[in-house]
């Protein structure tokens, strides 16, 4: 999701503007997601193209994922886009947007179980950070 808000700050508040017009949909990454989440076993293609197998994250007597797996889960998807953010800041695409200069760039997961950078980290005067 793209914040367009005014004043926007690292305050969470993001999730209550959740829009069709600052959403970038991923489909095949929520039924990845949802797949893995019901203990499926599923395959994730990593950003460096290796393949990662992940099973069996669901504890069936409560059918339930864990916590440490799907912190797991939401780590993969949030270093693949801060790696792919990364690129395109170097190779000059990023700077061809029509960006504020006050715009800046974090990866936060919609429950905050993934984000970065760190929050204490983060210095958003003029900068993109990737």
């Amino acid at each position: 999701m793209f914040d367009t808000r005014p004043g926007k700050n690292l305050d969470g508040e993001w999730t209550l503007h959740v829009d069709e017009p600052t959403i970038c949909h991923f489909p095949k990454w929520c039924d990845f997601y949802e797949n893995a989440c019901d203990g499926k076993s599923v395959s994730l293609i990593m950003d460096d193209g290796s393949t990662k197998k992940i099973q069996g994250l669901v504890d069936h007597a409560d059918d339930l994922i864990d916590e440490k797996s799907e912190h797991e889960l939401n780590a993969y998807f949030g270093d693949m886009l801060k790696n792919l953010m990364a690129e395109l800041k170097q190779d000059g695409t990023l700077a061809r947007l029509p960006l504020r200069k006050d715009a800046f760039m974090i990866i936060e997961e919609f429950d905050g179980r993934y984000f970065w950078p760190e929050p204490r980290s983060v210095k958003t005067k003029g900068r993109i950070l990737a």
